[in-house]
């Protein structure tokens, strides 16, 4: 384990939203308070096991998290309690669409610092095309709960998300901005890549022109080898500070990163779903498309405390730029991809090393504009 350990925390599987590019399968299961504690201890018990360990970041995921906010409360006091107790740091995110917030649940949040990422995808209009609720409404009125969005993106630890696919592709400037207007300094976007989405070369083209405006917008630019813009946006900010450090590398230290990966699942990155189970990825939990490589690479139960090392050995079979023939290993922008996820690759595919075309067609792009635009400073 490294220094930093996180532990991926599934508080339940049921969510109030019917996102149409959601890959997950939403059941009304949640975890238990018995279940919750169990998980805080068990990752404290395995961070004192492996002293390289020096702090835990808990991260809790759903569904949507807030619809259990019990299993919530009871895990942050708990965990600053072993935190206090063992001297062992600790730092919390939540991953949520906003629209069950209270007060009491903010005040929470902001009391014990907690990170907070909340999903919106831009202007009402924009949001409401793909983000409905149960009934098929658009949830962006929702988004909130008790409290105004400005209330919101006042709180210093806050993190817009939204999600692109080709619905939506022609508004992802517009949605940016729109975001940024509401006061949001930090951004990630994710695409929506699996095979149900066509990227074909038609919503590429746009794509790669919507990827231009916002690096113009927001003015992401390079100063004294250091990456500044208006706005934090994920992935392209981080993209071009990979690339500052992959092109001020020297052989050995690029030697030294093939020796690694991007993916720390089962090193450093753990998930516990709602019965306890244990798991190297949060992708093999929440994929409808990968449930059947869940019991093959399960690890373990934070109740029963045993461990498959056949299963954790078998995983880890999978880090990347092992295999010759790994089509990853032989990437141009291998240094600075963000999306070199083997579960992905496995569960959608069954094809270990080989993404899928919409992975490296996207990632060409922004890769593509990130060394014109941003890196050398071409003028858009």
């Amino acid at each position: 384990m490294s220094s930093s350990c996180n532990v991926w925390i599934y508080l339940t599987h049921a969510c109030n939203l019917r996102c149409n590019y959601c890959y997950q399968a939403h059941v009304n299961k949640k975890m238990s308070i018995s279940t919750a504690t169990a998980s805080i201890n068990w990752a404290f018990a395995a961070a004192q096991e492996n002293k390289s360990c020096k702090s835990l970041s808990f991260m809790f995921y759903g569904g949507e998290p807030l619809i259990n906010k019990e299993a919530f409360f009871t895990s942050v006091n708990h965990a600053k309690i072993l935190s206090k107790n063992t001297k062992i740091d600790v730092k919390f995110s939540i991953l949520t669409n906003a629209t069950l917030l209270t007060k009491k649940i903010f005040d929470f949040i902001v009391d014990n610092n907690i990170k907070m990422q909340i999903s919106i995808d831009g202007s009402p209009e924009n949001h409401n095309i793909n983000r409905k609720t149960i009934y098929g409404k658009g949830s962006f009125d929702l988004i909130g709960g008790n409290l105004s969005l400005s209330q919101v993106a006042a709180y210093k630890n806050v993190v817009a998300s939204l999600v692109v696919n080709p619905s939506n592709v022609h508004l992802f400037s517009e949605s940016i901005n729109y975001i940024v207007s509401l006061g949001f300094n930090t951004l990630i976007f994710h695409l929506a890549l699996e095979k149900t989405n066509i990227w074909d070369n038609n919503i590429m083209d746009i794509f790669r022109e919507e990827v231009q405006k916002v690096i113009h917008n927001n003015c992401i630019r390079v100063v004294n080898n250091k990456v500044l813009s208006n706005s934090y946006i994920s992935p392209l900010n981080s993209m071009a500070e990979k690339h500052i450090s992959w092109k001020n590398s020297s052989k050995d230290q690029l030697l030294d990163e093939d020796n690694n990966t991007i993916c720390q699942a089962a090193k450093s990155d753990w998930t516990i779903d709602i019965n306890g189970d244990i798991y190297p990825c949060s992708r093999i939990v929440d994929d409808v498309n990968l449930k059947s490589e869940a019991n093959r690479y399960k690890l373990g139960n934070v109740h029963l405390g045993i461990w498959d090392y056949n299963n954790l050995n078998a995983f880890r079979s999978w880090l990347p730029r092992k295999d010759p023939e790994d089509q990853c290993a032989k990437c141009h922008w291998k240094y600075i991809c963000p999306n070199q996820c083997y579960a992905l690759f496995v569960g959608i595919d069954n094809n270990k090393g080989k993404p899928w075309p919409n992975i490296c067609k996207t990632t060409d792009v922004m890769a593509e504009s990130i060394e014109k635009y941003i890196i050398n400073n071409s003028s858009i």
